[in-house]
């Protein structure tokens, strides 16, 4: 076994704030962001835009956007949560919501759930699909302890971004195996948590 080709990447890790930007992402996996409950801003899907933290996925050739919300749901209770998206600027749509969540809640935007909760549709296949290269950034992040996990295939400079670290994207293996009777090749792609978009 042995590896044919390494993917160099980067790797997000940590606090992120409204000027943490991800420029230049071809793919992304194991991308998962942490939020305390208590600093969730109170808002329903329609007004969401105007004050929920959310994640930005922009792409600017061809254009497109897809956003990402986290916020209290005005009509549930104290402790609720809830996610909602929006593409190109129209009014976002709930996809999930969790009740009574405690302390911080995870979104795990590349597996589609919310605190282990199904969360489809916030995956951002419009954005992604055609593989064109996209940014992610995040928009009313400041001061409410949003952590973010991610690994992007990026040719970013990490020096320019002090949130990103170098780190290997994924890797191809040649697998073989003989015997006097069987002969078996093949190759694998390794990249964990890539979203099959």
């Amino acid at each position: 076994m042995e590896a044919a080709s390494i993917t160099e990447g980067r790797y997000l890790s940590g606090p992120v704030s409204d000027s943490t930007v991800v420029p230049d992402v071809e793919r992304t996996r194991e991308f998962a962001v942490e939020i305390d409950v208590a600093d969730l801003a109170n808002a329903t899907a329609s007004t969401a835009a105007g004050n929920a933290t959310h994640v930005s996925f922009n792409r600017s050739a061809p254009a497109g956007t897809h956003e990402v919300y986290v916020y209290e749901p005005a009509d549930g209770s104290a402790g609720d949560v809830a996610v909602a998206t929006g593409e190109n600027g129209t009014t976002p749509t709930e996809r999930c919501r969790v009740e009574d969540a405690a302390g911080r809640v995870r979104l795990d935007l590349t597996g589609e759930r919310l605190d282990g909760v199904p969360c489809h549709g916030i995956w951002p296949t419009a954005v992604t699909a055609d593989g064109d290269p996209y940014e992610i950034g995040f928009v009313d992040a400041d001061g409410r302890g949003v952590e973010a996990t991610a690994t992007v295939d990026s040719d970013a400079d990490p020096t320019a971004h002090d949130e990103l670290d170098r780190a290997v994207y994924d890797a191809t293996i040649d697998l073989r195996y003989r015997t006097a009777d069987v002969r078996f090749e093949t190759t694998v792609r390794v990249a964990p948590g890539e979203p099959d978009a």
